[in-house]
């Protein structure tokens, strides 16, 4: 069974840093025909419900920009700059920010994230 919070809030992309720890939360919140991106993190073993997988369409792809070449890396920025980039600043692509903290209580800041509470950014403001 679902966490309320995931039947509520689905989403058709999400792009992680985390890895294997958030994988299984990152994908119960996909809608149908979602997918993740994984880019580097956390490369521990992680379990995967394929028949889920199969059953709602959604698509798992992970990589690393570490085992890249510089020349790899550098069509990657050019990449994202041409076609990513532009949606940022349209906003048409945004972050999503969970918290925003002054600066002076950056424990705050840190137990949201070390309680996992956390959905989106936590912003530190100075």
């Amino acid at each position: 069974m679902l966490d309320p919070h995931f039947r509520r809030a689905r989403c058709r992309a999400a792009r992680t840093r985390f890895g294997a720890p958030c994988l299984d939360r990152n994908i119960r919140c996909l809608a149908d025909d979602g997918r993740i991106v994984m880019i580097g993190g956390d490369v521990s073993p992680a379990r995967l419900d394929v028949a889920a997988l199969m059953a709602r369409r959604w698509r798992v792809s992970v990589t690393t920009l570490r085992a890249r070449g510089h020349e790899q890396k550098a069509n990657i920025v050019r990449a994202v700059r041409a076609k990513v980039w532009p949606m940022v600043e349209t906003g048409l692509i945004r972050p999503v920010v969970d918290s925003v903290v002054p600066i002076t209580d950056a424990t705050r800041a840190h137990r949201i994230l070390e309680e996992g509470r956390a959905v989106g950014k936590v912003v530190m403001t100075v």
